[in-house]
């Protein structure tokens, strides 16, 4: 146990440090503080220190998940082709959404409204679009722009 206190005093064993560039006004708030809650200014510090080191780490790990998050949000995008046939397990290979352009004939096959609105960002620029019954028109026209011709197969 006398090990464990002399590390635990060790460890907030307190140094003096000089630190220069504080602003008067800045100093006087500091000071101001610490008499209204009876710490120190040293205290007052540590605790602004500690708060200001977990606020930089904080913004760094919501920075690092969005910028995570955005690259996922972002579909993969399949174009240029005269023709192209989709299935859901395609979709699901590519594990992302995907949108398609510029397609002349572009045909989904084996595949559900459910697993569609999950993997199909939008459709834009195809000629003739060949759907399943299994997927709703509706579904299909909110997210398509310049498509000549929709055939529910």
């Amino acid at each position: 146990m006398v090990e464990k206190e002399k590390r635990d005093e060790e460890e907030t064993k307190k140094i003096t440090i000089s630190v220069k560039g504080i602003r008067d006004d800045v100093y006087r708030n500091v000071s101001e503080l610490a008499k209204h809650t009876g710490k120190t200014i040293g205290e007052i510090t540590n605790d602004a220190y500690r708060t200001f080191l977990g606020t930089v780490e904080g913004v760094r790990n919501i920075s690092q998940s969005f910028i995570e998050g955005a690259k996922g949000a972002l579909p993969r995008y399949i174009d240029n082709f005269k023709k192209l046939e989709i299935t859901a397990d395609d979709l699901k290979d590519l594990g992302q959404k995907v949108a398609f352009r510029n397609i002349d004939e572009l045909i989904f096959r084996n595949i559900t409204d459910e697993e569609f609105s999950k993997y199909v960002a939008f459709i834009d620029g195809v000629k003739i679009l060949r759907i399943p019954k299994t997927v709703k028109k509706t579904t299909v026209i909110k997210i398509s722009t310049f498509v000549d011709e929709i055939v529910q197969e």
